[in-house]
């Protein structure tokens, strides 16, 4: 495997309070990261600033690389963005538009200087919605969609936008019990499929440990770790990133270590 996505040395402050202090860590192809911690430690901020995004008051440092690309450095936001798509907690919308047309959003960093989109920007379109199987949404307005119905939309964006790198921070939010489970196996098939890397923040630490290949955790110390499921889900490393004690065990339902508090 390839390396996706490299962060070297990462730091975020506002001030002199470190949000993000010293971040490394490497994304391959193929690879499906879930990103945990408690409220406040910076997931959000860790995932805006992956992408070159970072308020006025926020002093960063480090390097980001995706493809070779610098992010961090990148005036040319269209490139940036064929290499890394990003799913923000929340997102309204000054027009009522069609489903589709959100979608189809996901194509802008293709097109040229007169936007227009073209046979092949309709046609990832397409796919996206068929691969997460919401054709029944694709002429529906906005508007009348549901919390989970518009989650799933802007996330066959990100689809449709067929970066190398997908950031989703909270996708889970708003979509139902059986539907979480349905979307990461499918994140995890497109991971495969098409050799991308996906860092997924998540709340549900038994759907990240269950399915993640990889675990990013961080604190509101402004530390990280980086690893596998089995050497996360050291319980010493998780009652110092959450502050509580944690007990696990052994599902033979999903066949995998289960956390309880």
């Amino acid at each position: 495997m390839s390396k996706i996505l490299e962060v070297k040395n990462l730091t975020a402050k506002y001030g002199n309070r470190f949000i993000l202090n010293g971040y490394s860590f490497d994304l391959q192809e193929g690879e499906f990261v879930c990103l945990v911690g408690p409220n406040g430690c910076g997931k959000s901020t860790l995932l805006k600033t992956l992408l070159g995004i970072k308020g006025t008051d926020l002093s960063v440092s480090g390097t980001v690389l995706c493809k070779q690309v610098d992010v961090l450095r990148c005036s040319k936001r269209k490139t940036v963005a064929r290499n890394i798509s990003y799913l923000s907690q929340n997102e309204t919308f000054a027009w009522n538009l069609k489903a589709r047309d959100v979608v189809l959003q996901g194509r802008y960093c293709y097109s040229g200087n007169i936007f227009a989109y073209t046979k092949e920007d309709y046609a990832e379109c397409e796919k996206a919605f068929a691969f997460l199987e919401i054709d029944d949404l694709k002429e529906r307005n906005i508007a009348g969609l549901s919390g989970g119905e518009f989650q799933k939309v802007r996330i066959a964006r990100c689809i449709a936008q067929n970066s190398s790198c997908i950031l989703l921070d909270e996708p889970l939010g708003c979509l139902d019990f059986g539907y979480e489970t349905d979307l990461i196996t499918k994140l995890k098939e497109y991971c495969r499929k098409e050799k991308a890397g996906i860092i997924m923040s998540v709340h549900n630490l038994n759907l990240a440990f269950r399915f993640a290949d990889k675990i990013l955790t961080v604190d509101k110390n402004g530390s990280c770790i980086m690893g596998t499921v089995e050497e996360i889900m050291d319980t010493d490393i998780l009652d110092e990133v959450y502050k509580v004690k944690f007990k696990k065990y052994y599902n033979p339902e999903v066949k995998a270590m289960q956390l309880y508090v």
